[in-house]
């Protein structure tokens, strides 16, 4: 799809913005981390910080067959972030947001975490988003 939008369309990498919900944020991460020069934002929503953590969560290094290894790969992006997740998140703890958002590059100036107080992981676009 990047590359639709980018070569076939002819949007500037800049003008794109890459958005990842919960267990959508693995390629939404995967993507940006490949890029040399990254994309133009990146919003991630409700974000897992890997697919083992899910199972059992851990600060450590992400295992090297995790197929969501995010909370590794954040770090090389060197876009804006926007992370948005629920306080009252039952299916992705808030702590998953909280790893990413501490592992974003510290050169990164342009990083935003929007804590959703009374969000849950299904209802911030429909109740939240005005």
């Amino acid at each position: 799809m990047y590359n639709y939008v980018n070569k076939s369309l002819g949007y500037h990498f800049y003008n794109i913005v890459l958005y990842g919900e919960s267990i959508g944020s693995g390629p939404s991460l995967f993507l940006a981390s490949l890029r040399e020069k990254c994309v133009g934002g990146i919003i991630l929503h409700s974000p897992i910080a890997s697919g083992f953590k899910m199972i059992k969560f851990s600060r450590s290094q992400c295992h090297s067959n995790d197929l969501f290894p995010n909370s590794d790969l954040i770090r090389y992006i060197n876009c804006p972030v926007l992370i948005i997740h629920g306080d009252k998140d039952k299916d992705v703890h808030i702590r998953h947001s909280e790893l990413l958002f501490k592992m974003i590059n510290d050169n990164n100036e342009s990083k935003y975490f929007w804590i959703v107080n009374g969000g849950d992981h299904n209802n911030i676009r429909s109740h939240f988003s005005q």
